[in-house]
């Protein structure tokens, strides 16, 4: 190196000190852009976020709270309850992290969505809703067959639509069955089924309670109480950020202590009432004991329960995220919106919008971490449970037409198929209901004979059931054949018309 004329001879040692000093001032931002930053995470006042509003004192870092002394976590809570503008946040960099509803999130990974654009990946299910959405009818509607041709109000693609849809659907019903009223929220359709304007809504707790005092004779049709399975919320990040040492370090300690916190509440009335205090404290709009009741009506993600959802437990056989993500954007992809378009187009597979590597890397968790067991287990069924679910209005049912051969009760392939298909998703999801089958034939044949035989193909159905997807036996009532007595048409003036009689129905029964 020469300086006025001098030349200065520098040791090769100094000059890779100064290269490698120069490469970490550009590249070190880039590898390790999270590390010592306060991060955001955007929610709505969803109250099943409030255990971990309480881990953080509120939304903004508070140096003496657990996440800050017992987790090393730098983070603050952003309230934004339009989801368009989540999303935009999540774009801008504004937050590094968003709620998500999993049921619903094909609707927003079409190809082309912003979403898409962005590269996102679900890293964390937070929390189930078991008990939280709920549908409301009058009392001229008795059934999901009652719904026909009746004003429904509903949120559409939200915990609402998922609900809604899966009622219909497990009555081979659609969304052109009904009259669509579709709302802002589950307030909004609580306010119209009290004021007479529906008679069927879709609705959150506390509202349905509103609604059975404000309208004589309204009922529960149908919620998240039994079918535990559709409704699951959790937390989505740019999966560039994933990439980031500083960023994973980051989730992999939000992760940990959202789980430390969940399994506290899920064991502990105590710690419910101080995460919905401080919810309340840090959440404009909100009131306690509507948070208090949400919490009440969730299941709270533990660990075990996140390794179910993403799939690392293969001895599990429940729903997973990807069971409930593909069979909902199966089915939103048949629904059109407002502009004539489809609610999902072509929408990314789940292994593009999901991310399990943040929970494998979590270890040392607090706190009861194990997961709710995948098979809900049921007392066994009194003789005069038996008497009263033999003719018990049904929840919904599930009309299948399983084709056997004459005179013969064994289920073939084509059968099983059909079982699989159009049957097991339901009983997976409604996990929480018992289950009625029965058998129903044509006319043709011996009257005698056709119960009989009924009777055994309604069983073949019911063991299958059981022995294939290891449903506990004591949810399933005493399987029943009634022969041609049930027909859906009585005259039967084609053979179209005996196929639909011959029908298998699956009923899901509250006790």
């Amino acid at each position: 190196m020469t300086i006025n004329g001098i030349t200065i001879k520098w040791p090769v040692w100094v000059l890779i000190i100064l290269l490698v000093c120069v490469g970490a001032y550009f590249l070190a931002p880039k590898f390790y852009s999270g590390i010592g930053k306060t991060k955001k995470v955007g929610l709505n006042s969803w109250s099943g976020f409030a255990p971990e509003i309480k881990q953080n004192e509120g939304l903004l870092y508070n140096k003496e709270s657990r996440n800050a002394k017992e987790f090393d976590l730098k983070v603050e809570f952003v309230q934004i309850e339009d989801r368009g503008t989540a999303i935009a946040a999540l774009a801008s960099k504004e937050v590094d992290a968003i709620w998500t509803t999993t049921d619903i999130m094909s609707t927003e990974v079409s190809q082309g969505s912003d979403l898409v654009k962005i590269g996102i990946a679900q890293i964390l299910m937070i929390d189930r809703s078991n008990g939280a959405d709920v549908i409301v009818g009058d009392r001229t509607i008795k059934n999901v067959l009652d719904a026909k041709g009746k004003k429904v109000a509903y949120t559409p693609a939200s915990a609402s639509h998922t609900l809604l849809l899966n009622w219909l659907g497990s009555a081979g019903l659609t969304m052109n069955d009904v009259i669509s009223v579709p709302v802002a929220s589950g307030m909004k359709a609580a306010e119209m089924f009290k004021s007479h304007d529906v008679p069927i809504a879709v609705v959150w707790s506390p509202d349905d309670g509103d609604c059975y005092a404000g309208v004589q004779g309204s009922h529960e049709l149908f919620s998240t109480a039994k079918a535990k399975n559709i409704v699951m919320d959790g937390l989505i990040v740019r999966k560039e950020d994933l990439k980031d040492k500083g960023m994973r370090e980051f989730f992999k300690k939000l992760c940990k202590s959202w789980l430390v916190a969940n399994a506290e509440c899920n064991t502990s009335d105590q710690k419910k009432k101080e995460a919905a205090t401080c919810f309340v404290k840090s959440f404009t709009g909100t009131n306690e004991a509507v948070v208090l009741d949400g919490l009440n009506k969730v299941r709270l993600s533990t660990y075990d329960d996140n390794k179910n959802f993403f799939g690392l437990n293969v001895t599990f056989k429940g729903v997973t995220g990807e069971d409930l993500y593909t069979r909902m954007a199966n089915i939103y992809s048949t629904i059109k919106d407002e502009k004539g378009g489809y609610l999902t187009n072509n929408p990314l597979p789940w292994k593009q919008v999901a991310d399990e590597s943040i929970i494998e890397e979590i270890t040392d968790l607090k706190g009861d971490q194990s997961a709710e067991p995948d098979v809900v287990k049921f007392t066994p069924i009194t003789p005069a449970m038996e008497k009263t679910m033999e003719t018990s209005v049904p929840a919904t049912a599930v009309k299948v037409t399983v084709n056997f051969d004459i005179n013969s009760y064994a289920l073939d392939d084509d059968a099983k198929t059909i079982l699989d298909r159009e049957v097991q998703p339901y009983v997976k999801a409604f996990s929480g209901y018992r289950i009625r089958v029965e058998g129903n034939t044509d006319k043709s044949g011996n009257p005698k004979q056709n119960v009989k035989l009924s009777f055994m193909r309604a069983k073949a159905v019911t063991d299958y059931l059981i022995e294939t997807y290891k449903f506990d036996p004591n949810r399933f009532t005493k399987p029943i054949g009634w022969g041609s007595k049930n027909p859906i048409y009585p005259k039967e003036v084609s053979e179209q018309e005996r196929a639909s009689n011959r029908r298998t129905e699956i009923s899901f029964i509250n006790e």
